[in-house]
């Protein structure tokens, strides 16, 4: 559960990875490896060279701050899609992916003054895409529990133990006993398990259906506008009413999406 549920610490590995992506380091190993092909006394030279020049960035504090903000932004971003086995999770962040990228080439083209009104968007839609991130997370490490042939083996084994039970003399039924309640414990665990998962996928697809909608609600509040400069106020005001009542601080959204507490968006 810690690696998968917590954000992951900050340590050696980490920093170091982030040192070996840096030009000098890349543009070392490239040379090492040609200089192989001629001289191993010179790429063992480059080798020395490239492990002092580590060495010199992962002392640095500015290498361990970059690689704790690339560490924070991996986090709070959605997985790559080929990582994700269940095809539901796989749906539900192609979609949200899909609608940021929709959202952010639509703004450049919309009026000024919707432009103004939405110059939170970009950071409500960071506050969005975290919120689907640690529910993706969720779903996935609680789906590793909701094997439908480990939840098929446990009814097989409650089953044969009951017929076990059954046919035992007496004095030797209250193992079988025991082991029933366990195996009955097993699947109310299972069923939980499974109940926790699909609401985190329903809240996922809630946060996909209403990042999938931006683009065309805005659209249509760019056409309203047209009617608030002919002095229709009433049109725009409602709709930008609605588009702000989905669109959040990033704070209360992931506060009310993670909760069942209600809220605007319930």
């Amino acid at each position: 559960m810690e690696d998968q549920l917590s954000r992951p610490r900050l340590g050696l590995a980490h920093v170091l990875a982030r040192a070996l992506i840096r030009p000098a380091s890349v543009g070392m190993i490239v040379f090492a490896a040609l200089a192989l092909l001629v001289s191993p006394a010179v790429a063992l030279g480059v080798s020395l060279a490239l492990l002092m020049l580590l060495g010199f960035y992962i002392t640095r504090p500015a290498i361990w701050q970059e690689a704790a903000r690339q560490r924070d932004r991996e986090w709070r971003s959605l997985p790559p899609t080929w990582t994700l086995s269940d095809s539901r999770l796989r749906e539900a962040v192609t979609a949200i992916e899909d609608g940021i990228n929709a959202v952010k080439a639509l703004l450049p083209s919309v009026p000024a003054s919707v432009r103004e009104q939405l110059r939170h968007i970009e950071g409500n839609l960071q506050g969005l895409e975290s919120c689907a991130a640690e529910l993706v997370r969720r779903a996935s490490w609680l789906g590793g529990f909701t094997n439908v042939e480990r939840r098929d083996h446990v009814r097989r084994e409650l089953e044969r133990t009951g017929e076990l039970a059954a046919k035992a003399p007496a004095d030797a039924r209250s193992p079988y006993e025991a082991a029933i309640r366990a195996r009955e414990e097993q699947l109310r665990a299972f069923e939980a398990v499974e109940a926790e998962r699909e609401a985190s996928l329903a809240k996922l697809a809630r946060l996909a259906a209403i990042i999938e909608s931006l683009p065309h609600r805005i659209a249509t509040l760019s056409l309203v506008s047209a009617d608030y400069v002919n002095d229709v106020r009433s049109n725009f005001d409602q709709a930008l009413a609605t588009l702000e009542r989905d669109l959040q601080t990033p704070q209360a959204v992931i506060g009310h999406v993670l909760t069942d507490e209600a809220s605007p968006l319930d």
